[in-house]
């Protein structure tokens, strides 16, 4: 196929042309399972296990500054311990969801390292959703306590009738210091579910994706050096909790020794240039969106900044050509942690830049129809991820696991000459995408939106 056909047409050819129209020369088999000849090794180990060797190895460096305060290594590490033995005293363990209900502050990251010590799960709502929504999310986990800031903790009340826990310092101060700084022993296993994220769904009803402590750690092995995470990055807590990328920073700069750097809400809204330099970031995850509000003078303080979300344009890169930051393309779906694949940002004057390479996992492209049809390179189709950052599936809705995470298709079976098949369990992201003649992917559209 030509590589200069326009969006445009193959949107057209992906939704009209017959499936017998669909042919894959021997050269594009290869390439394509050159590409994915092998499965990205998976990561046995829990999150709060990373997080505990970075902080044996720098207990006094910084780990938040935020609006409301700052926290070491060390005092992260100590706090998180003692809210742990509470939670587990009210029952919280392995595979227990536990709501999370703040706004930006770094009370958040003290309550969910400690529910990952504790072995439970969390489920992060940001509290400036209407409550109706909020509240669904709470009986749907079927929590039986909620962790709050003091200012949510009249809004948290109304969300359930269980036990409201208020995370702040003064809580802290009133609690016996001596019998719940020790570690606790070990709850949570490898597979366990570390948090769960409700997307909106194309139908409105909101799914909750599972992620698992492998997950996250296989994301962190396979895709933290690239992202440019490092223990000097100091990570702008931009995103809100209703959005999985907002784990990512989290967990990235814990795991990397680097620092979280938390805004107000009011300045997350209204002063966002400001925060970023009072708060001395370095490292940013945005969206196109939001980037079109700042100009390069503003973003002069970022080493790297990151698009997420949202389809980048050769104009929102343009707008930055004056600015040393180092760009990348971000992508994916919350179902595979909330990055699959990335890509340094080189403008090269074409509408849709690249997203880049898989990262902790295989790219494989379909025909939506029939997905026992692997595509050549250049045509469009349905992009299917496979490996350890495919995460566990919605929250007791079987029937959509089992539509969206599929199971040893013929063709990973079958294999081809030079390359063994093997058995494996993969994600439909339901996005069209085509493989670039280097194995790096283009994304066209919803499939759902296609003619």
């Amino acid at each position: 196929m030509d590589q200069n056909t326009t969006n445009g047409d193959l949107e057209l050819q992906i939704s009209s042309t017959p499936q017998t129209a669909y042919r894959i020369s021997e050269q594009d088999l290869h390439d394509i399972w050159t590409w994915n000849a092998t499965v990205p090794e998976a990561v046995d180990a829990c999150v709060h296990d990373l997080i505990a060797e970075r902080t044996a190895q720098q207990p006094d460096a910084p780990a938040i500054c935020a609006w409301d305060g700052d926290l070491t290594y060390h005092e992260l590490d100590e706090l998180s311990t003692r809210l742990a033995h509470q939670l587990v005293g009210l029952g919280v363990g392995p595979n227990v969801i536990v709501p999370l209900c703040f706004e930006k502050s770094m009370w958040t990251a003290v309550a969910m390292l400690a529910v990952m010590k504790a072995g439970g799960a969390s489920v992060a709502m940001d509290s400036s959703q209407p409550e109706e929504r909020l509240r669904s999310i709470v009986q749907q986990v079927e929590a039986e306590l909620v962790l709050s800031s003091a200012a949510n903790q009249a809004m948290s009340k109304t969300l359930m009738a269980g036990n409201v826990i208020i995370v702040c310092r003064e809580n802290f101060d009133n609690v016996d210091n001596e019998k719940n700084i020790l570690p606790l022993p070990p709850t949570a296993k490898p597979l366990d579910l570390l948090y769960v994220v409700f997307t909106s769904g194309s139908t409105g009803t909101p799914k909750g994706a599972m992620i698992s402590h492998s997950n996250i750690c296989s994301a962190i092995k396979h895709q933290q050096v690239s992202l440019g995470f490092m223990s000097t990055s100091r990570v702008f807590d931009f995103v809100s909790y209703a959005f999985d990328i907002s784990w990512s920073n989290i967990l990235h700069t814990f795991t990397c020794g680097g620092c979280l750097c938390i805004p107000s809400e009011h300045d997350r809204h209204e002063d966002i240039q400001g925060a970023m330099q009072r708060l001395r970031v370095n490292y940013a995850h945005l969206t196109p969106t939001v980037t079109r509000m700042l100009s390069a003078q503003d973003i002069a303080c970022l080493v790297t900044l990151a698009f997420i979300g949202e389809p980048v344009t050769t104009s929102d890169v343009a707008q930055y050509h004056s600015s040393e930051a180092h760009m990348l393309n971000t992508y994916g779906p919350a179902e595979c942690t909330p990055v699959s694949t990335l890509a340094t940002i080189v403008s090269t004057g074409q509408s849709n830049l690249s997203i880049g390479n898989a990262y902790g996992a295989n790219a494989w492209i379909v025909n939506p129809i029939d997905l026992d049809q692997l595509l050549p390179c250049g045509c469009v189709g349905e992009l299917l991820l496979e490996g350890p950052i495919v995460g566990k599936g919605y929250f007791q809705d079987l029937e959509k696991t089992a539509q969206a995470f599929i199971e040893d298709p013929p063709w990973l079976l079958r294999g081809r000459a030079g390359n063994t098949g093997r058995r494996g369990r993969l994600y439909r992201t339901g996005d069209m995408v085509r493989y670039n003649y280097d194995g790096s992917l283009t994304f066209i559209g919803r499939k759902d939106a296609q003619a």
